[in-house]
């Protein structure tokens, strides 16, 4: 009788206990080891086993056979450590893995699954294979014909079990997807299943509506709104436990459930939901906290599903004005919480001991990591609305990625862009940093620079290098935008990064290390126009800022023609002419046919956006003499005659209270003929139009103001016109954009605007 499959591995592989420096793979009569897999492997242990041999023959030229039986000579043994009585799975973990080299036996083994595709992964970066970028474009496979391997035994596992990367506005393609989905797991980006993302009002049963139940239903200024749930009614937390339940009954791996409220600060203010607030208010958005009454909440849940599904966890984000830890309500060990860096400075993080933003959030974060067994981290990589511009974070991540290990943090989810061409290095260099925060991270951007660039990799180190050192010493807090990009990136930084990339281009002189640099010189040519079009909105001429804001684009487009995981080409383009449409709206208004005069009325209640539907005496009658009650008190008709310069009428900037309000702005063009035309707005947050009794546009919307962004066509009749726009607002900055042009999107200079004087 053969002694079992797993005994005669066991033989195979203590055959020979002598050990020597260097293990010989392929030599000049073929490959040397066979891969080996258990006959009973799993598809993850195939696919693996798959993956290496693909790879070895890409290194070597020789096809390194894949058997499901031992055979006679030196084996690379592809398996979980479970299927082995002398690895202990539990010391390897989730995703942990341990490499075994020696001269007849190769080990490549993990502590599940997804462990054992992650030993492969390392194991051939031990051999010099690198994954940079998505596809095939950022591959890098040496040619090593005289394969070997050092002999050594190491385990891994990761310093953070959740560790994710992923597209904030989803992959251009399925294969892009697919493409994202394949790097992240050659460089060891995985996760445990933990759910995340905003999800209140869709965990109560699809037949519970509020028609039927509004009392389930937030209760905003006097009506129930479907903006979030009721947390303190028996009945909601009877519903969302029960549906809970459901869900981990469903996906029994999944191991929290996402309870994060919806995107919005309109919590409940019934007595029952207030009476558990302790007061105060959050000092980042100026809202009302409710961080303990939402704790008493996700404690009820937490502890109701015990019972069915013991060790199972709720998460919440760590956000807005639920972004301080209770005071009150201590935090149940089942309820995880996931803090969102979004009102914290952009650039740094809590490594950047001299950015006062990042170490106050430091000093919160710890308050949460004192309270909660299990914290999360919500990270945003790149700037949100940065126009996909260069944007180098990796050194952010370099410094803080030990200190949040320190913390107990447990994890990541950074929020990235499909834009390689601009963000590399940032997810490789986050990606292996989440797995080591031992890795010395100048030695990771060196290797990437060599590996990726080869003759090309010292300019290139320095050309990273001078923009990050751009960003890790700016002095100021920067925000969601591009608004600080020409101080970041200065004209002798600009200038650095230049004289790189031409010695980087004189380097590299073949392809793939000539198309990569030219990759690189694209994302440099769509800043330097992009800081062109900047210029140029101060104190430069109409015609020159459009010509480089053409240019900057027409370089968007060469990038997303090249490849399309160089560029979120859509995304950039978007932002690209917002941020460059409200400079040229500071700077040529008169050129761009931008209204600058209007009266104005307000501020009006907008609570739970409600004023946007609510008609106003405004909205029923102009009478430029009229007083009415507002927002905070009597409210009339004041005259607006903004500077010449500036297109952008900033409500904010006129009117008290500014947050949850409306108002009303009114004007007369008077048309040398009847002619269609376009109405063209752009508003924070929504806008209704009136042209003379008439309601023609109503966009209840939630945004920032951007040129042009609503587009209506009316038809102007000969004479004096009115129009009167309502705009909305809920937090943080508020005004308008507006103009005519033809329907060609023309300037009809014929056209006079007057306020009836």
């Amino acid at each position: 009788m053969r002694p079992p499959l797993l005994l005669r591995w066991l033989v195979l592989f203590s055959s020979s206990l002598a050990l020597a420096d260097t293990v010989v793979l392929r030599d000049s009569t073929g490959p040397r080891f066979a891969i080996v897999v258990p006959n009973d492997a799993s598809s993850d242990e195939t696919a693996a086993a798959e993956e290496l041999r693909h790879y070895l023959a890409r290194i070597c030229g020789a096809d390194f056979a894949v058997k499901t039986e031992p055979v006679q000579g030196p084996t690379i043994l592809v398996a979980r450590a479970d299927r082995l009585p002398d690895v202990k799975a539990e010391s390897l973990g989730p995703d942990g893995l341990l490499i075994d080299v020696t001269p007849d036996a190769i080990r490549l083994i993990g502590g599940d699954d997804r462990g054992v595709r992650y030993a492969v992964t390392t194991f051939l970066e031990d051999l010099g294979v690198r994954w940079l970028m998505p596809g095939d474009f950022g591959e890098v496979v040496p040619n090593r014909p005289a394969l070997t391997a050092q002999t050594h035994r190491r385990f891994e596992r990761p310093d953070f079990p959740f560790r994710q990367i992923w597209y904030a506005y989803g992959a251009q393609t399925p294969a892009g997807g697919q493409r994202l989905a394949e790097w992240c797991r050659r460089n060891k980006v995985g996760r445990i299943l933990i759910n995340h993302g905003h999800n209140l009002c869709a965990s109560l049963p699809k037949d519970v509506t509020l028609a039927n139940h509004p009392e389930y239903f937030a209760l905003v200024s006097g009506r129930r709104e479907r903006s979030q749930l009721c947390t303190t009614h028996p009945d909601v937390i009877r519903l969302v436990t029960q549906q809970v339940i459901k869900y981990f009954d469903q996906y029994p791996d999944v191991l929290a459930y996402s309870l994060c409220p919806d995107d919005n600060t309109d919590f409940c203010q019934c007595d029952r939901c207030k009476a558990l607030d302790v007061g105060g208010v959050d000092p980042y958005t100026k809202q009302e906290l409710v961080t303990d009454r939402y704790m008493h909440f996700l404690n009820a849940v937490a502890r109701g599903i015990q019972s069915k599904h013991p060790g199972k966890m709720v998460l919440t984000y760590a956000y807005v004005n639920y972004s301080i830890p209770p005071q009150k309500v201590e935090i149940d060990p089942h309820v995880a919480v996931m803090f969102t860096t979004s009102v914290f400075c952009s650039i740094h993080g809590i490594g950047d001991t001299q950015c006062k933003s990042r170490m106050a959030m430091k000093e919160l974060l710890a308050g949460w990591a004192a309270k909660a067994s299990q914290v999360y981290i919500y990270e945003y990589d790149p700037i949100p609305y940065n126009a996909e511009l260069p944007c180098p974070l990796y050194g952010a991540r370099i410094r803080e990625m030990p200190v949040y290990k320190a913390m107990g943090i447990r994890g990541f989810s950074f929020e990235s862009h499909q834009s390689w061409a601009t963000l590399s290095p940032n997810h490789y260099i986050a990606a292996k940093m989440m797995w080591n925060t031992r890795a010395d991270g100048q030695a990771l951007l060196k290797d990437y620079c060599d590996a990726f660039f080869g003759p090309a990799g010292a300019a290139m180190l320095g050309y990273y290098t001078a923009q990050e050192r751009a960003f890790s010493a700016y002095p100021g807090q920067v925000e969601w935008s591009q608004r600080d990009f020409p101080e970041l990136f200065s004209e002798p930084i600009v200038s650095e990064m230049h004289r790189c990339l031409q010695a980087a281009e004189a380097a590299a002189k073949e392809p793939p290390h000539r198309d990569r640099v030219g990759m690189t010189r694209m994302a440099y040519d769509y800043l330097r126009r992009y800081l062109a079009a900047r210029r140029e909105s101060v104190g430069g001429t109409y015609e020159t800022f459009r010509r480089e804001s053409a240019a900057a684009e027409a370089v968007v487009d060469r990038m997303a023609k090249a490849n399309e995981d160089f560029i979120l080409a859509k995304v950039a383009r978007e932002y690209l002419r917002n941020e460059l449409g409200s400079a040229a709206a500071g700077a040529f208004s008169k050129d761009m046919g931008l209204v600058t005069n209007w009266w104005l009325i307000g501020p009006f209640d907008n609570a739970g956006m409600t004023g946007h539907e609510r008609a106003y005496p405004p909205q029923r009658e102009i009478d430029l003499n009229a007083t009415y009650d507002g927002k905070a008190g009597k409210v009339r008709w004041q005259r607006y005659e903004g500077p010449p310069w500036k297109g952008y009428v900033d409500l904010a900037a006129l009117m008290k209270p500014k947050d949850w309000v409306c108002a009303y702005a009114m004007t007369h063009v008077v048309s040398p003929s009847r002619r269609q035309v376009q109405l063209r707005v752009g508003s924070n947050d929504s806008i209704v139009i009136f042209l003379g009794d008439n309601k023609i546009h109503d966009n209840k919307v939630e945004r920032r103001a951007k040129i042009d962004e609503d587009v209506v066509p009316v038809t102007l009749d000969k004479g004096p016109n009115t129009i009167l726009l309502k705009i909305a607002q809920t937090g943080r900055d508020w005004g308008f954009f507006f103009r005519i042009t033809s329907t060609q999107g023309q300037l009809d200079k014929d056209l006079r605007f007057t306020l009836g004087d």
